[in-house]
């Protein structure tokens, strides 16, 4: 959970929070805040538009069958 945390406090699209804080106030304030800065927006919609664009499957598998055949 830590990790996933990280990593999107880290892709700019959500904030983490301690597990202290996960209360449903704690909850209410960290949604109104992501809600609330159009950073977080336009982000999501940076990796949306990348993700369009990229078919990561499709990518990790032709990466492998690369590797394995060392080419």
């Amino acid at each position: 959970m830590a990790e996933n945390t990280a990593r999107v406090a880290w892709a700019g699209v959500g904030i983490g929070l301690p597990r202290r804080l996960t209360t449903p106030r704690g909850i209410r304030l960290a949604v109104r805040k992501v809600l609330s800065e159009p950073s977080y927006k336009q982000r999501a919609e940076e990796i949306k538009s990348w993700s369009e664009t990229h078919d990561g499957p499709a990518t990790a598998a032709d990466e492998l069958e690369r590797f394995a055949t060392g080419s």
